[in-house]
């Protein structure tokens, strides 16, 4: 079945795979629940065109990019499930069973970044859509090291809380071996302003796992 098919009228950044039930629903309204666990680990690419289409707009926007379909890990502590919100990074748990978990450090391994919003009503173990390469709307720092980011500067993980958000460098700070390791992209649109907010870049340096098929 293809991820067309299978959303019917869900869009791409709401999907939540719900884990362990068997039960098919009204296969107009994306609720395939079951069939949708042979997407673990299943990448597609979006052009821009296609990404707007499969967008709900109310949560945020794709742009074109990679997806990944990843599971959350079954037992992270110290954060919470409804800590994955849009633009947040997350780290891979497990990439032999593709688990991702945003319980975020600067040795952790980044898988992607999320496009939708968890709730209470979403579980630890269901599978989501992440994106793992291109263009991608990022949760920023709450007060960004660069006030206002222009198009190309380079993009750092930030941890704090134990959670993940972007931040840049300064113009004039050297690289070390530390910002190199935690470096996520690069800027794509002016940031002015943007700090605590989600804004465009180009994910360029997530941690690619991948499974067998045809992309």
């Amino acid at each position: 079945m293809d991820l067309v098919t299978y959303l019917g009228d869900k869009k791409l950044n709401d999907l939540v795979i719900a884990r362990g039930i068997s039960t098919v629903k009204d296969l107009t309204k994306g609720e395939h629940l079951m069939r949708g666990e042979g997407f673990l680990g299943q990448r597609i690419r979006l052009s821009e065109k296609q990404a707007l289409k499969l967008s709900n707009t109310t949560v945020g926007t794709l742009y074109g990019c990679e997806v990944q379909f990843v599971r959350i890990q079954p037992d992270f502590a110290t954060v919470l499930l409804t800590d994955i919100v849009v633009g947040r990074p997350l780290f891979w748990n497990d990439t032999k069973k593709f688990f991702v978990t945003p319980l975020a450090s600067i040795t952790a391994r980044l898988a992607g970044i999320a496009i939708g919003v968890l709730t209470a009503s979403n579980s630890k173990g269901d599978i989501i859509p992440i994106v793992v390469r291109g263009d991608v709307g990022v949760l920023l720092k709450a007060a960004l090291t660069k006030a206002s980011p222009v198009v190309n500067d380079p993009v750092e993980l930030s941890v704090a809380a134990n959670l993940g958000s972007a931040d840049t460098i300064l113009d004039a700070t050297g690289w070390t071996n530390v910002q190199e390791a935690v470096r996520m992209g690069k800027v794509i649109e002016a940031w002015n302003g943007a700090a605590g907010t989600v804004k465009k870049m180009f994910l360029d340096n997530a941690h690619q796992v991948y499974n067998d098929g045809v992309m």
